[in-house]
Order: C-alpha cells, then sequence, then structure tokens
C-alpha cells in the first residue's frame, strides 16, 4: 500500500474493522459502484491526487485482501488497465482517488491490435477455404499443404494474441437491475 498504511489503519480503527476488512469492504463497493468506469473520464474530474500524497513515501506494508474471484479478476484487469500493480491500485481506490488513465499510446496500440487480429481472423478463413478447394483439385499437393501450413501460423498467432486482448478490452457489465 506503499506509503497509506496509517492512514488505512486510522480509518479501520475508527470504523473497529480489520484493515483487510475495510479494504475489502471499499474496494467491493467501488467495483459495485463502477462496473463501466471510463478512467480516462474519471481521472479527469478528480484532482491529481500526488498533491494529496506526502513528500516523502513511508514504509510499505504487505496486506493480504480475501475478495471473491469475479471482483479478483476485475480489480486485475483495471489494474493492469491503468498500468500499475494491483496494490498501487488498491491504495488509490483507498483515498478515494480513481488511477490515471492509460496512455494513449497503449490505447492505440491495443486498437491497432485489435484491427490486425479482426484482419488476422477474416484470412484465417479465407485461407481454410482455399485449402479446401485446392484440396479438391489434382495435383496440388504441394500448394495445399503450403497454404494449411500458413493457415496454421494465423490461427496459433490468434490464439497467443487472444489472452492479451480479453485483458486489453475487459468486457462491459450491464448495470446491475433495479439502479438508477
Amino acid at each position: 500500500m506503499r506509503g497509506h498504511g496509517p492512514a488505512v489503519a486510522y480509518h479501520a480503527r475508527a470504523r473497529q474493522l480489520p484493515v483487510s476488512a475495510l479494504i475489502r469492504t471499499i474496494l467491493t463497493e467501488w467495483l459495485a459502484a463502477h462496473p463501466d468506469t471510463d478512467l480516462a473520464k474519471a481521472s479527469s474530474e478528480v484532482a491529481d491526487p500526488s498533491a494529496t500524497r506526502p513528500r516523502q513515501q513511508a514504509a510499505s506494508r504487505e496486506v493480504k485482501l480475501s475478495i471473491p474471484v469475479c471482483e479478483a479478476l476485475v480489480l486485475a484487469r483495471r489494474a493492469r488497465a491503468a498500468e500499475m500493480s494491483q496494490g498501487k491500485y488498491v491504495a488509490r481506490l483507498v483515498l478515494g482517488s480513481p488511477p490515471p488513465p492509460a496512455s494513449p499510446e497503449l490505447k492505440e496500440a491495443n486498437a491497432a491490435l485489435t484491427r490486425s487480429t479482426a484482419t488476422l481472423a477474416a484470412l484465417c478463413v479465407d485461407l481454410q477455404a482455399l485449402a479446401r478447394s485446392i484440396a479438391q483439385s489434382p495435383g496440388f499437393d504441394t500448394c495445399t499443404a503450403r497454404t494449411e501450413q500458413l493457415s496454421q501460423i494465423v490461427k496459433d498467432h490468434l490464439i497467443l494474441t487472444a489472452p492479451l486482448l480479453a485483458a486489453l478490452n475487459p468486457p462491459r457489465r450491464a448495470p446491475p437491475s433495479g439502479t438508477a
């Protein structure tokens, strides 16, 4: 929590809660209240949290969080999207400051990777159709093998990039029913 331990401990004592329970409560409430938060918009509406941070960083203390798996996955995705560790991300939430937006270069790279992968997925389908067509024609064994090999290379690329794209583009959840 890098420098926020005393403040967190103070708030936990004031509420007669263990530190982990306080952090879990704050984190769960914040994640539930902000399912579709646009990090860039949220951080532009709040003053720079570095102004409220002490000049010297206090010693860090490790805190273990036990939260449901779904919230842990959301925490991991959002911390990655904000380009910070999960500990720093939670510390910012405890202070009431949303994390800074991801860099524009990362967003551009993410968009380019998404477009490129979509193009490759379409190409893979076309290559498979071409390989089937060639396989039905006599005398094209070498061409069929090369086309199938190329198709496999594209498939392998798509398999490797799928987790990266999923991490960079967390799914948008609908707001809970009964909320305004």
